[in-house]
């Protein structure tokens, strides 16, 4: 319960500073560029990896998006004083998401439940796709749960 409980906290807060007023073109997304932050925590012996996809339209918008994300880790983990429990593990913006993630932009299923969150056609939110590893398949879905309940127009997907 205390991994679950912390795991919310600060992706929460991440998820919560993310989504803060942030003005972007609302316009489609034609050659999407894909921010890939990925996280680990390790909570009670267990490491739990979590990847944050971002779609949008250039690398200056994906560097910004990308770097946003990680300053709301870095504030989650700093206002529970967990910093050397959460780690960036690698933070970068790809022309293609690898073959394995292709499909989490369609909302397809996954092998485990991931959070959805829809872009704003007012251009204050891009995509995202939140995918988190290394739990048991009943705290992946409280936790997709909660989480995408943070997301306005969130949902999990199985």
């Amino acid at each position: 319960m205390k991994k679950f409980i912390f795991l919310v906290c600060v992706v929460g807060v991440a998820l919560m500073l993310y989504k803060t007023k942030l003005r972007m073109q609302p316009q489609a997304i034609t050659q999407p560029v894909f921010a890939e932050v990925r996280l680990t925590m390790d909570i009670r012996d267990e490491n739990i990896e979590v990847i944050h996809f971002i779609k949008t339209m250039n690398e200056s918008e994906c560097k910004l998006l990308s770097n946003r994300l990680v300053e709301g880790f870095k504030a989650g983990a700093a206002s529970k004083d967990v910093g050397q429990v959460v780690r960036l593990k690698s933070q970068e913006c790809k022309s293609e998401l690898p073959s394995r993630y292709a499909k989490i932009f369609d909302n397809e299923p996954f092998f485990v439940p991931y959070i959805s969150g829809a872009a704003t056609e007012d251009g204050l939110r891009r995509e995202l796709r939140v995918v988190p590893f290394g739990l048991t398949r009943e705290e992946s879905d409280k936790i997709c749960d909660v989480l995408a309940k943070t997301l306005e127009q969130g949902k999990c997907v199985r």
